[in-house]
């Protein structure tokens, strides 16, 4: 038989067959097809399975519903045995080996319900097409005796159905068993798309049941059927195949007889929506509370039991939320004083909120914490509650107990202080002075008092101009040391001195510290010092030129030899800007730097040839005997290595011990520059004498190799300049160098 056919028998007998339905009768596997199982299972006709010789092999609940047999009485029966027993016998069977032959049949007849009583039924018997698989006949009735009696008695179900379709404002079907659609109001079809039409007769489930969620609402029906009622959240499905959240309950419209019942659907999505919205404003507000960089907890305004605490209320008092929900403040322990709970209490009572309340907590490790707590009392959920916010404030409460403890400290050191001090501002006004101030300067406390210009009572006019430069530049922000004279009130000097610091004060202004330390003891013991440095200074230099004097005594030339050198060494120093204690300690190092010709034979000294070398080696012996002679007289000056040196070169090739480089004093090195120039420019007993410009020469074709370079630059120099004079040649009797 054909889809079209089918769909023609259908409509004349009265039955409504799917698409669907009859694509699976022609599979011949109506076990395994979903859409012949559930018209099968869910037609609101009784509806009998049968096999060879009209055998039931299964019925569905309407057969049970319409003839009184359960499944386990039905099945393995003879259809015509147990439903036609009676006159009909011979026609049943007749029409039953018709059916088998592959007729289809359309009629009405009289059938027997469990006990006898005969109901007039609608017969549909149809035949599965040949096919894979085992041929199945059909067998479907409608209770005709019923439709006949509803129709013509008005019943309170009917009135009640067409109040609830005609006035409820949610999706409603009217099912049978099986959940068959019966019935559907305006609003079902405008939330799931379907007309009326398009839902009467079909399977509830097949209709608007996504997929994945059959195997539910085939539950939910087999609940309906054995008489129960549902109400649960799910998914149902828009004919365009869109999903929309629902709340389905059904309504039991009679209970005995067929089930009836009444399917309600309320659209959830604009609920979810308000509910989802709502749950992203509170889960904003769970994470602003949790946020709070504050403890705030949320207790009980009736027995003070904390009902609900942020993370910061978690890690101030030590306790997870788990352990401290339920809980007071008391059995916390975290109170460390009665009093304060009491006064704040009290105040939260009386005033209903309470602002920076500071006192001390406990956590649960035992550590009190100095907190700053404020409380309001407010509804909440249709109950008084107490919202508290707890600041931990101990670091603050150390910092500005470590701020009193050093502020008293600095007051002590202000007033105990036995330098002289004043504060005053960028005006150099007094604000306050201690008491040594007073006393280095004689004043009284009259004398001192605020707005009154430091430098008016201890700088006189001549020291005005000073005074007020070092108030301005330490209000700028300098730090100033000076050494200074300051009067005292009787005009008597006071040499000071004075340290002067700012820090910033209010707004822009800067307050000024003076600080000044009496220096006239020191300054005192400083003179005296400086006459015996300079005493000895002259000593030490007097002895020098005793020493320099006994080698003129003995030979005039050495002596006039060294001044010369003494002088051309100073001035060489002075022009590569060296210090002027060296020059001072090369100008004396010049003037004895051959006092060990002492101890060389006279006769040597003055001889007119060359000298052997055994004579040679013995006039080298004089920077030797130079260092021996000088070594143990402590001079501020290293004057005994740099005479020991002088005649040391740059390449070695120098002695008495052939230093190089580095290892030559630098001292030595210029001297060496200096005796150099001006013994090449004297008479020699073996030469003449070197014009200037030839001993220029010799000095520079030595630079760098045995000559410092530096020294014989500066010697160049002052020739150009005329720091050294020429000529300073002598007679030819004159000694050796």
């Amino acid at each position: 038989m054909s889809d079209q056919s089918a769909r023609i028998v259908g409509k004349k007998s009265g039955f409504t067959l799917g698409g669907t339905a009859m694509k699976s009768l022609k599979g011949g596997e109506m076990e395994k097809n979903l859409g012949v199982e559930g018209f099968w299972a869910c037609s609101p006709y009784a509806v009998a399975v049968l096999g060879p010789g009209g055998t039931i092999l299964k019925v569905n609940p309407a057969f049970t519903d319409l003839f009184g047999y359960t499944p386990e009485e039905s099945e393995g029966a003879n259809l015509d045995d147990l439903i036609a027993f009676g006159p009909e016998r011979d026609e049943a069977g007749t029409i039953t080996r018709r059916v088998e032959s592959g007729e289809t049949f359309d009629f009405r007849a009289v059938r027997r319900r469990r006990g006898g009583s005969p109901v007039h039924v609608r017969c549909l018997g149809v035949r599965t097409p040949p096919g894979p698989g085992p041929v199945i006949d059909y067998a479907i009735y409608e209770d005709l005796d019923g439709r006949r009696q509803e129709e013509s008695t008005p019943s309170e179900d009917a009135a009640c159905l067409d109040a609830l379709f005609g006035g409820a404002p949610y999706a409603v079907a009217f099912v049978g068993s099986c959940g068959a659609v019966l019935k559907v109001n305006a609003e079902f079809e405008k939330l799931f798309g379907y007309s009326a039409e398009e839902s009467v007769g079909r399977s509830l489930d097949e209709l608007i049941v996504p997929e994945p969620l059959r195997r539910e609402a085939l539950g939910l029906t087999g609940v309906a059927d054995a008489g129960g009622t549902y109400r649960v959240e799910t998914e149902r499905q828009r004919k365009d195949g869109t999903a929309i959240p629902v709340l389905i309950y059904n309504v039991k419209t009679r209970r005995n007889g067929p089930v009836r019942d009444f399917v309600t659907y309320l659209d959830l999505t604009g609920i979810r929506e308000r509910k989802r919205v709502e749950q992203e404003a509170a889960q904003r507000m769970n994470r602003i509370f949790q946020a709070i960089p504050d403890a705030v907890f949320v207790l009980d305004a009736l027995d003070g039991k904390i009902l609900d605490l942020n993370a910061k209320a978690e890690t101030l008092s030590g306790y997870p939320q788990a352990e401290i929900r339920g809980k007071t403040f008391i059995e916390a322990g975290a109170w460390v004083e009665t009093r304060d709970r009491v006064r704040f209490l009290g105040t939260l009572r009386e005033k209903g909120s309470v602002r920076d309340f500071q006192t001390r907590f406990r956590s649960k490790d035992g550590m009190v914490l100095e907190c700053l707590v404020s409380g309001e009392l407010i509804e909440l959920d249709g109950a008084n509650r107490i919202v508290g916010i707890a600041k931990d404030i101990t670091e603050r409460v150390r910092f500005e107990e470590a701020i009193r403890r050093e502020k008293a400290y600095f007051e002590n050191l202000f007033h105990h202080s036995p330098e002289a001090v004043v504060l005053a501002d960028g005006q150099s006004r007094i604000r306050r002075v201690n008491r040594a101030f007073l006393d280095l300067f004689g004043l009284e406390t009259d004398d001192v008092k605020p707005g009154t210009a430091v430098d008016d009572l201890i700088a006189p006019a001549d020291l005005h101009e000073e005074a007020s430069g070092i108030t301005h530049a330490v209000s700028t922000g300098e730090v100033v040391r000076k050494e200074t004279v300051r009067y005292r009130k009787d005009g008597t000097p006071v040499e000071v001195f004075v340290q002067g610091i700012s820090f910033p004060v209010e707004g822009k202004e800067r307050a000024v510290y003076g600080i000044y330390q009496d220096i006239r003891d020191r300054k005192a013991r400083e003179r005296d010092l400086n006459e015996s440095v300079e005493r000895m200074r002259r000593l030490w230099i007097e002895t020098v030129r005793v020493l320099a004097s006994t080698v003129e005594f003995r030979d005039p030339y050495t002596s006039e030899h060294q001044k010369g050198v003494s002088l051309i060494a100073s001035r060489i120093a002075e022009e590569m800007g060296l210090e002027a204690e060296i020059q001072e300690g090369l100008s004396l190092a010049g003037l004895v730097h051959d006092i060990g010709k002492l101890g060389i034979p006279a006769e040597i000294l003055n001889k007119p040839c060359r000298l052997s070398p055994m004579e040679a080696r013995l006039v080298q012996m004089h920077a030797k005997v130079g260092y021996d002679i000088l070594k143990n007289i402590h001079f501020p000056w290293p004057l005994a290595d740099i005479v020991h040196q002088h005649h040391e070169r740059l390449d070695g090739s120098g002695y008495p011990r052939g230093l190089a480089g580095s290892e030559i004093l630098p001292e030595a090195r210029i001297l060496a520059v200096a005796d150099a120039f001006e013994a090449m420019q004297s008479h020699r007993p073996y030469r003449s004498a070197l014009s200037l410009e030839q001993a220029c020469g010799e000095l520079a074709a030595g630079a760098g190799t045995k000559y410092d370079s530096d020294a014989v630059r500066a010697c160049f120099k002052l020739v150009e300049n005329g720091g050294i004079e020429a000529g300073l040649a002598r007679s030819p009797q004159e000694g050796r160098s």
